[in-house]
């Protein structure tokens, strides 16, 4: 008798144990961004021979790369590229744990000639 009481005491204890104390949970999240995010609004801005190589690079920054355009003297592509990681996890103590990323990129190209803007598009 004495040890199924001690067991009942025990086991009562354990159960009171882990109902007050609670769970324990833990999470974080994260943001890393890089690059020029070009917006459609931003893209709405530049005028098509009108606004100059000198504007975008007073507006938004030195482009991430520039080509010239090969058979085509004075044509070069400016590229911006923009990209956002987003990380979060969360766990609860023994019984669950997850994690998940989203990753966001997009590119921004502008054709100049002659340090004039002809052409400017957006993918992704």
């Amino acid at each position: 008798m004495v040890s199924a009481s001690r067991l009942a005491v025990s086991s009562f204890s354990i159960t009171l144990a882990f109902a007050l104390g609670g769970c324990l949970v833990s999470s974080s999240n994260s943001t890393v961004e890089s690059g020029i995010m070009i917006t459609t609004a931003t893209l709405d801005q530049v005028e098509p021979n009108r606004t100059t190589g000198d504007w975008l690079i007073a507006t938004l920054g030195e482009p991430t790369a520039k080509v010239d355009v090969e058979g085509q003297p004075g044509v070069q592509v400016w590229r911006y590229d923009y990209r956002r990681v987003e990380r979060s996890a969360g766990a609860v103590f023994l019984i669950f744990g997850g994690a998940s990323k989203v990753e966001t990129q997009s590119r921004a190209f502008f054709e100049l000639r002659d340090g004039i803007v002809t052409r400017a598009w957006r993918e992704g």
